[in-house]
């Protein structure tokens, strides 16, 4: 619970905070309070983040191991290498849908793929997903459970070589920086006037 509202218990530091810095000290009451806000809710997005998406994508599993797991959640993933081959789309018939299913000798799972913007999603569902099925592949990404167990996709690698990746993960992470960034400049203009 904690985790998933890391970013919005770091804005309301930051309220708190600029709240203190404004009474005893020189700091612009409404530059302090942007600057301290973003900050810190940049700094809890951050660790959301780094809890929620690990990166260590070495250990090589299957569908039934992944069911399995208890303590999974959509804020307490599983990252890991599943291979397999693309059976079909996330949504059968539907001619844009961008998620795909993979199934291995466990069972299968659908592969949330995901981009910055949904347009792009739409494109690859449209353009490139039917082209897949039937491929052997070695999928990286996160085992999540919410309402369904899903797989989100980090990366694709087929036998040929090729590849699709999820740019989803490095837009987000620098939109987090930008925010630390600016929210760290702000704040130490506002303590300057």
């Amino acid at each position: 619970f904690i985790i998933s509202y890391m970013p919005w218990i770091g804005a309301g530091a930051g309220l708190l905070l600029s709240g203190m810095m404004a009474v005893s000290s020189n700091v612009s009451g409404v530059m302090g309070a942007v600057g301290a806000t973003l900050l810190l809710f940049s700094l809890g997005w951050l660790l959301k983040r780094m809890f929620s998406y690990p990166h260590i994508f070495t250990e090589p599993r299957t569908v039934r191991s992944l069911v399995s797991e208890v303590e999974v959640s959509g804020v307490r993933p599983i990252p890991c290498v599943m291979e397999g081959e693309i059976i079909g789309r996330g949504i059968p018939g539907l001619f844009w849908s961008e998620d795909l299913v993979l199934q291995d000798d466990g069972g299968y799972i659908i592969m949330d793929y995901r981009q910055p913007l949904r347009i792009l999603e739409i494109l690859f569902g449209w353009v490139r997903a039917e082209k897949l099925v039937g491929k052997r592949v070695r999928a990286y990404g996160w085992y999540r459970r919410t309402a369904r167990p899903y797989f989100e996709l980090r990366r694709l690698e087929f036998e040929d070589g090729s590849t699709v990746t999820s740019y989803i993960y490095p837009v987000m992470q620098f939109f987090i920086y930008m925010g630390i960034a600016l929210g760290a400049v702000i704040l130490g203009l506002a303590a300057l006037m």
